[in-house]
């Protein structure tokens, strides 16, 4: 659109041009990212096409690996696979699902499927069906009437297929549909970031100021469509680019100190997926990644993935996440470029899991072509001999393991920060596998569609929700009561030994005004053959009752003071060891319209009293390989530990 007074596209907004011309919107609106010359971004690009993560140089150097690697050959024949599927497929329709927060997002993930599936197989073999059909998904998704930008997430996984295409077959497009997809990518997602960049008010526009997932896979679409269409909307591009490359560091502080991820390693995944993509992107379009790595949290990440899985493939599932941890090639970058060969033997196993795999129907396979960027190489990948680690951050962990088997024995145990994106009330809770089996587990996240999933203001739904709230979760506290939404649990003492290690963790502002001291503690002993939880209350109300409760599958058989688990045809064993107290066996079930019921799932739970000083001491022992030694006695206090 050419500029008419002072009107412009920019200003118009695309789609929504008449509402924005009725409220007189400036050109140029108030700015929170200055507009950037345009010398000062462009005259580093890449002139022609492709620049988006692959090059004519790229490709030429995989040919050269497939000939030479059969596991890089399967890697190509699988996609070709893919590709050939897709052709038969049906465009992606516009669809917004879901009353509580309507999205178009898994639309927008496979519209990335089957273009860059489509478009890298075109590219390797040049077959006119493949480009045809990438094409004709790439036009499908361009009519669509908007991509949803009050859900800027659909806004951007959208852009970033579109423009993958757009890119990769740049030269094969006639005139009329580079036309009309670049329109689009303009109108229905630039157009949109400029004004997100120029720091506008509009709620759902915040990305650039966000530290969690959304800054990543944001500005990633956004920058994808900006150095794709850039020689044909240079000014507009320019602006996004470096509105991007300002707020993409705001994303790394996130990573300080240790690399960990308040959000969980689900959404680490997504969040870090995108962020590897935007540096490539820029590695590939400008040559470098402008800094957008230079953070020591940052370099290690791919550790802290690597530790938030356990041994028999369970995640440590804290926050809103599930337990199954999807491959990404995203890990196979990190590995490479921070030399860690443990992860790139990871993203290795993780690969030939994907070859292995029937179909493809996981959380980032719309993403396999990129293992041919960052093709993880057989390496010796032996990991370190450290059994325990803390990951200090927003979750603030404490995870402990003997060793990387799959029978070995695993601990994860969370403290941190209640009010980070994404985050449970989970602090002092914890995950335990042994055996193979997951016996202490983390319910993980609800339907995102329950009403007020999301709703953390003061007195939100959300943290009344079953799964999220403290009573949904293996952790210590006051009956009837429930964690701040501002609380806070820091570790303050982590220590590694030979055989395991030990963590105590502040639980006092997570329960204000219960106590003036809530301590809990766990010991992983002997190679985890005996893991003691240890949990204190000084000074709270006397008489109070406190839940001490660890969520199972397994069967549970009391004994008193005993509880003998069994699952899997598998057998461990809890013990209070402090006297006086029992074990009891209660439901799981909300009993709640719309959440989840939690099948299968009981809680081991004590119901303890504090005595008339409000003071509590609770320790309790866990077998999580089936008792192999006599119950210890009560463990000293935890102020002796430190």
């Amino acid at each position: 659109m050419a500029r008419t007074g002072i009107w412009t596209r920019r200003a118009l907004m695309g789609s929504s041009a008449l509402i924005l011309a009725a409220q007189a919107l400036p050109a140029l609106a108030r700015s929170g990212f200055p507009s950037s010359k345009l010398g000062d971004v462009l005259p580093d690009l890449k002139v022609d096409h492709p620049r988006l993560l692959i090059t004519a140089d790229a490709m030429n150097a995989m040919r050269v690996t497939a000939s030479n690697d059969p596991v890089f050959a399967r890697l190509i024949a699988r996609i070709l696979a893919d590709a050939q599927s897709v052709l038969s497929r049906p465009h992606v329709p516009f669809n917004l699902t879901g009353a509580e927060r309507p999205s178009m997002l898994g639309g927008s993930r496979t519209i990335i499927h089957y273009i860059m599936t489509c478009a890298f197989a075109w590219r390797w073999t040049g077959e006119r069906s493949y480009a045809d059909r990438a094409i004709a998904e790439m036009v499908s998704a361009a009519r669509f009437p908007e991509w949803n930008h009050t859900h800027f997430l659909d806004v951007a996984e959208t852009s970033f297929g579109v423009a993958i295409g757009y890119d990769w077959l740049h030269d094969v497009m006639d005139e009329t549909t580079r036309d009309l997809v670049r329109t689009a990518l303009v109108e229905k997602c630039l157009l949109w970031a400029d004004r997100a960049y120029r720091g506008t008010k509009d709620e759902w526009l915040g990305f650039p100021r966000y530290t969690w997932n959304w800054n990543q896979v944001c500005n990633g679409g956004a920058l994808a469509a900006a150095i794709a269409v850039a020689e044909s909307e240079a000014q507009l591009c320019s602006d996004v680019i470096a509105g991007a490359i300002k707020s993409v560091p705001l994303a790394l502080t996130a990573y300080e100190p240790d690399g960990v991820s308040a959000e969980g390693p689900v959404y680490w995944t997504y969040g870090t997926t995108y962020h590897v993509i935007i540096l490539a992107m820029m590695e590939t379009a400008f040559g470098s990644d402008r800094g957008l790595a230079n953070s020591e949290g940052f370099h290690v990440t791919d550790i802290f993935r690597l530790w938030a899985q356990g041994p028999a493939g369970k995640a440590f599932n804290y926050a809103d996440c599930h337990e199954k941890l999807a491959p990404s090639a995203a890990l196979a970058y990190l590995g490479k470029r921070f030399a860690h060969p443990a992860t790139i033997g990871k993203a290795r196993e993780d690969l030939m899991g994907l070859l292995e795999a029937s179909d493809l129907n996981g959380e980032f396979d719309r993403f396999l072509p990129l293992y041919t960027l960052w093709y993880p190489t057989t390496v010796s990948a032996r990991h370190d001999n450290e059994k325990a680690k803390h990951f200090r951050g927003d979750a603030d962990l404490a995870i402990f393991r003997s060793g990387w088997s799959v029978n070995d024995t695993y601990l994860g145990f969370k403290g941190g920060n209640n009010a980070a994106n994404h985050a449970h009330h989970d602090l002092g809770s914890f995950v335990l596998d042994s055996q193979g089996v997951r016996w202490a587990i983390d319910l993980g996240s609800d339907s995102y569609q329950v009403p007020g999933y999301f709703d953390s203001s003061p007195g939100g739904k959300r943290f009344q929700i079953y799964r999220i709230s403290a009573s949904g979760h293996g952790t210590l506290m006051p009956e009837g009561g429930q964690q701040s939404p501002g609380g806070t649990a820091p570790i303050l003492h982590f220590k590694e030994r030979k055989d395991g290690g030990m963590a105590v963790l502040d639980l006092t502002q997570a329960y204000p005004s219960s106590a003036q001291r809530i301590w809990r503690g766990v010991d992983f002993r002997d190679d985890g053959r005996r893991i003691v939880l240890r949990d204190e209350v000084d000074r709270g109300k006397p008489g109070a009752l406190w839940r001490w409760a660890m969520f199972t599958r397994a069967l549970i058989t009391l004994q008193g003071n005993r509880a003998i688990l069994t699952q899997d045809g598998k057998i461990m064993e809890a013990v209070i060891d402090t006297p006086g107290h029992r074990f009891e066996i209660l439901s799981a079930n909300p009993g709640r319209p719309l959440e989840a019921d939690n099948k299968g799932v009981s809680i081991l739970a004590i119901r303890a009293a504090s005595n008339t000083g409000g003071d509590l001491d609770l320790t309790v022992s866990l077998y999580p390989a089936g008792r192999t030694s006599r119950p210890g006695s009560a463990s000293s206090a935890l102020k002796d530990w430190i």
